[in-house]
């Protein structure tokens, strides 16, 4: 199969991601009668990470594909970009900002540390705000990667990006205020825009043993980390676990009403992670921490239908002021 070629696999992983994140990793913390603690563990703890790995890698290889070769390129990559993620980014960022100044949860704790994370650099001085400190380190990498792109030679693109994460991995290392999860992710940026770039097909059939390998190497790098922690194991166990996500991606395509619905999902997934801190909050204000029959058979697939639809209502909104900016741009011309 050509990259060129929609990767359903691809969207059925992304989507069982966020599903871990928002239905897991953070819904856990709205529960009644669950013990808190299932979420410092070592396995939780490790499978966020490969969770996030995952998105990492995912996002950089679509962007990978890209071809730039100007300013002109650069600046239209660079807009692009602005307009998929940064409008519903501010809404989100501004609601929490608008939380803390109500008085409730801290996930943005002043004026200064909103203003970093819009900007894209809380994480990079060490100022990340909670839940929305990913987007806001995404939009830091997003910034670069034209730059990456323009050059041609693709061993030219690999010291590049070598050399940044070996930066990143120093700051890190020696206190320079960067928050460590810059240096522990952006690696998998670095492979996802380079396998997308070396990999002209790739092999979108499930593959049992590469299933059963990952997921054992996944679980031996977890045990050993947790034995000696050092983040070249922490490496070592997300790769294993990409893998592992990819591959049940895979296996799940086989199944035509699955995959439909990870499909959905998936598309959903940008919008369920910008706002489901604050639809939580609000339920959680009505009627308290939530029973687990409620929380998965109500609230979660209400939060994944809301989010799809204000995805598909601003793609259209989008969709429309570029096709109106067009066609100006085309009257102009004939003008002229």
């Amino acid at each position: 199969m050509t990259i060129k070629k929609r990767l359903e696999f691809v969207d059925c992983s992304r989507a069982l991601c966020m599903l871990w994140i928002v239905g897991v990793w953070h819904m856990f913390g709205y529960l009644n009668n669950i013990n808190e603690a299932i979420l410092s563990s070592t396995i939780t703890s490790s499978i966020t990470n490969g969770v996030l790995a995952t998105f990492t890698f995912i996002s950089a290889y679509f962007l990978g594909q890209k071809k730039i070769s100007s300013m002109h390129d650069i600046l239209e990559f660079l807009k692009k970009r602005f307009l998929r993620i940064y409008p519903l980014f501010f809404l989100s960022c501004t609601s929490f900002l608008l939380i803390y100044i109500w008085g409730q949860v801290e996930y943005i704790n002043g004026v200064y540390q909103y203003i970093l994370t819009l900007l894209g650099v809380a994480p990079l001085v060490g100022k990340s705000p909670q839940t929305i400190w990913y987007v806001s380190m995404l939009l830091s990498f997003y910034f670069i990667t034209p730059f990456i792109l323009k050059n041609k030679t693709i061993k030219i693109r690999l010291v590049v990006l070598v050399l940044i994460s070996a930066l990143l991995l120093t700051l890190e290392s020696f206190g320079f205020g960067l928050d460590g999860r810059v240096a522990l992710f952006f690696p998998f940026y670095a492979a996802g825009l380079m396998c997308s770039n070396c990999l002209k097909t790739v092999n979108d059939k499930f593959n049992f043993k590469y299933l059963i390998v990952s997921m054992c190497c996944f679980l031996f790098f977890v045990y050993i980390n947790s034995k000696c922690i050092n983040i070249f194991w922490k490496y070592l166990y997300q790769i294993s676990f990409l893998v592992l996500i990819i591959e049940i991606g895979k296996l799940a395509i086989l199944k035509n009403r699955l995959k439909k619905i990870l499909i959905f999902i998936s598309y959903a997934s940008m919008s369920a992670y910008l706002f489901h801190r604050q639809f939580f909050g609000v339920i959680e204000l009505f009627i308290g921490k939530f029973p687990v029959w409620v929380a998965y058979f109500i609230i979660l697939p209400i939060l994944l239908m809301i989010s799809y639809f204000i995805q598909y209502a601003y793609d259209l909104i989008i969709y429309k002021l570029l096709k109106k900016r067009s066609s100006l741009i085309l009257e102009e011309h004939i003008l002229k």
